[in-house]
């Protein structure tokens, strides 16, 4: 590779950070931490006969994180999962305000998931995890944590869509 294509490279790796974002840079770098966990897992396991009793299971809470966090991810880029099928019906201007209407149930839907979730984490503090003995409230943050920044960045989305 010549040193221009390196560049192009780097240039290119910048350019999908900068458009993931924090939600999605975020949810990269859980993804090679997890696959990192699991690899170390793995040849612990295999290689040198003694496995880790925690891997496993940070690699299942990471993948947790990276669900929530995603979620978040997707409501900044608008690509959640919808019924839009009146959509195609209704004129643009009935179509609009159907989507602004999807959208406020949305949000009103997270700011309540995120709410109980908050309070699932208050008496969930003294729970432990089987192997690492973490506290289940760290684990279940994930919940509350996505859905707040989904919230966030579904309100963001609103108040363009009311802007426009």
């Amino acid at each position: 590779m010549t040193e221009s294509q390196g560049r192009g490279a780097r240039t290119e790796v910048g350019a999908v950070l900068r458009e993931a974002g924090p939600e999605g840079n975020l949810g990269i770098i859980l993804m090679i931490a997890i696959l990192a966990i699991m690899s170390l897992g793995v040849f612990f396991r295999y290689v040198l006969n003694n496995s880790l009793s925690w891997s496993e299971e940070l690699s299942r809470y990471g993948l947790i994180y990276a669900t929530f966090i995603g979620a978040a991810f997707a409501c900044r880029r608008g690509t959640h999962i919808r019924v839009a099928v009146l959509d195609e019906f209704l004129p643009a201007k009935w179509s609009r305000r159907l989507i602004i209407l999807q959208d406020v149930i949305t949000l009103a839907l997270l700011i309540a998931l995120a709410y109980f979730a908050i309070r699932i984490i208050a008496v969930l503090h003294g729970t432990k995890s089987a192997a690492m003995l973490l506290p289940m409230s760290y684990v279940y943050a994930a919940i509350a944590i996505g859905f707040t920044l989904a919230a966030i960045r579904l309100s963001i989305r609103l108040a363009h869509r009311l802007r426009s």
